[in-house]
């Protein structure tokens, strides 16, 4: 009976797939030097670090992962018969993956069949895993986009050697199902760039999982029956930037924003339409709604519904316990409900008490904010003046 490691030697046509490198031609010595190991950084998902393979399953599903975990930490293809795995966790925004590998020397063995195996970005986008060492790289060669790009340069050590890619992912971008931007990768190789910000031209390469591809997906390694071996993956989720993305604990709606939105601590739906200049939402822990605010509209610390519409100015909104609705520009810190229309300026009212506290406070074609700040002085005109306001007098 054969012992696995003579299996593998007589797979490689006699030599140990990862000893000595006899025949082949080194280019320069450098060639020949594993590249560094890079820790996983804080926050950082990682999903192998030489222990065990909890964080990744069988392609299927329907059987635990086939692949070994060698005695020095190593995560090694087991001769085609472990099969493709993939990461428990699909990821749906862009990040930084890291993954170190090195390929077996196979001098007998040719083309597709030299230390094959491929790294998926979301399960559907191939970056080649192969023994190309001192090739004219093409895209089905080591660092090849599979079917879409060659790398800019062959960044490659010589087989047996660590290597290592930092995959720079962002997604394509979806609108009502339809596909408005492509996907965007970027690969350093051995500290090498030999991708730069390549579109990604197919939504799904050779071999990859399918799928819908408006949404998440796995990181995939492939089997394709060589003994590869993996070390230290590790994944960092990068904040989503697209104007119309923002990152939110809670559903978020953006809908024609043509510039960026921000939204901090918003514990629940943030909705806005037509905004076409910067909204900025913080610490809201309920719905904000805002409808065709063509300016800047900042809301801090409103504990309930804010709803602004049609608001041609700035609107400023602070420590409003009650819903604020305007059809212009207010700023306001009463306790109550303010609803102001048509005031071309801002209604300033000077405090809770003077605001009369317990109704509502509604002012009518106020021109200027000079009409509040005399209401401030004399509280009881406050009173008359609301009266007035709603005998419609």
């Amino acid at each position: 009976m054969f012992s696995f490691a003579l299996c593998l030697v007589l797979a490689a046509g006699g030599q140990n797939p990862y000893g000595p490198l006899e025949g082949l031609k080194i280019l320069k010595p450098a060639d020949t030097v594993d590249t560094k190991s890079t820790p996983a950084p804080e926050g950082a998902v990682v999903l192998f670090n030489g222990k065990s393979t909890d964080a990744w399953e069988h392609k299927g599903g329907k059987r635990p992962v086939g692949w070994k975990v060698t005695d020095a930490g190593q995560l090694e293809i087991v001769g085609g018969t472990g099969g493709d795995i993939v990461t428990r966790e699909k990821f749906a925004g862009p990040f930084l993956l890291h993954v170190e590998f090195r390929v077996p020397y196979m001098p007998k063995a040719s083309g597709q069949g030299r230390g094959n195996s491929g790294v998926y970005v979301q399960g559907r986008y191939e970056v080649q895993v192969l023994d190309s060492y001192g090739l004219d790289s093409k895209d089905n060669d080591c660092g090849g986009i599979y079917s879409v790009a060659k790398p800019l340069v062959n960044a490659c050590k010589a087989p047996t050697v660590w290597q290592a890619y930092d995959i720079d992912f962002t997604p394509p971008v979806f609108e009502g199902g339809k596909k408005v931007k492509q996907g965007v990768i970027s690969v350093r190789q051995n500290g090498v760039t030999i991708h730069d910000k390549q579109n990604i031209t197919q939504d799904n390469t050779t071999s990859g999982l399918g799928g819908n591809p408006a949404e998440g997906g796995p990181v995939l390694l492939q089997d394709h029956g060589n003994p590869v071996q993996y070390r230290n993956i590790w994944l960092v989720k990068k904040a989503t930037a697209n104007v119309k993305a923002v990152v939110v604990p809670r559903a978020l709606v953006v809908k024609d924003a043509p510039k960026a939105v921000v939204v901090k601590d918003a514990p629940k739906a943030v909705v806005v339409k037509d905004a076409p200049k910067a909204v900025v939402v913080k610490d809201a822990p309920k719905a904000v709604v805002v409808k065709d605010a063509p300016k800047a509209v900042v809301v801090k610390d409103a504990p309930k519904a804010v709803v602004v519409k049609d608001a041609p100015k700035a609107v400023v909104v602070k420590d409003a316990p009650k819903a604020v609705v305007t059809s212009r520009a207010v700023v306001t810190a009463t306790p109550k409900a303010v609803v102001v229309k048509d005031a071309p300026k801002a209604i300033l009212p000077a405090s809770a008490s003077e605001a009369s506290p317990g109704t509502a406070v509604v002012a009518t074609d106020a021109p200027k904010a000079g009409r509040e700040r005399l209401l401030r002085k004399n509280p009881s005109l406050l009173s008359r003046l609301r009266d007035k306001f709603r005998s419609g007098r």
